[in-house]
């Protein structure tokens, strides 16, 4: 395997910040979906690469708190690609994952994901239509 170059170690640490902003809701959206393709790269060393823990700690982060429901499907999602246990990093970041997001990685996979078990405890989120943007 091939040492990812200067541009792809910049490439996923601006879509991991990208993950973290508190951008539109589409972009974040894109930003998992887009992180999730990371992850089913071949090329890339997932699990050792330094890169591995911040990516995870931001999928993680937008699962627990992000109040787009979409945005936390897209995100846990990506966090189900790996399918190694190695692939999740050193024992500590895999207990982070586990416990950050009560979700089982997919070799003990539950359907859906505990966040998502209980939805009184999410904030209500409704997306402004486009005729809500015309009339304000």
């Amino acid at each position: 395997m091939e040492k990812p170059t200067l541009a792809e170690i910049e490439f996923i640490q601006a879509l991991i910040s990208t993950v973290l902003t508190e951008a539109a809701m589409t972009v974040r959206w894109n930003a998992c979906y887009a992180m999730g393709n990371v992850f089913k790269n071949p090329a890339l060393p997932l699990g050792t690469a330094p890169w591995t823990s911040q990516a995870y700690s931001a999928l993680t982060s937008v699962v627990t708190s992000c109040k787009d429901f979409k945005v936390r499907i897209r995100s846990t999602t990506a966090l189900a690609i790996p399918g190694k246990r190695e692939q999740y990093g050193s024992v500590d970041q895999y207990a982070r994952i586990g416990s950050g997001t009560h979700w089982s990685p997919p070799y003990r996979r539950a359907k859906t994901p505990q966040p998502f078990w209980n939805s009184s405890t999410v904030p209500a989120y409704r997306p402004k239509s486009a005729r809500h943007s015309f009339i304000s």
